[in-house]
């Protein structure tokens, strides 16, 4: 490791962690994008949603 780093023993430790936040980013832009359903998925979950929600609410209220 470097002595002369100006941010001390704590410089690689930094470097280290700039890195693995990169890292992350780049595997979670990747990770949200498979996740990401079609549009036609996505509005029968939220109709599914939705309905679930007022069921529960009838059914509590």
């Amino acid at each position: 490791m470097n002595d002369h780093s100006p941010f001390g023993k704590t410089g690689g430790i930094r470097r280290a962690w700039q890195r693995l936040r990169c890292w992350l980013g780049e595997r979670g832009q990747i990770l949200a994008v498979w996740l990401t359903p079609a549009p036609a998925t996505a509005a029968r979950i939220s109709r599914v949603l939705f309905w679930a929600v007022l069921a529960v609410g009838g059914w509590i209220g």
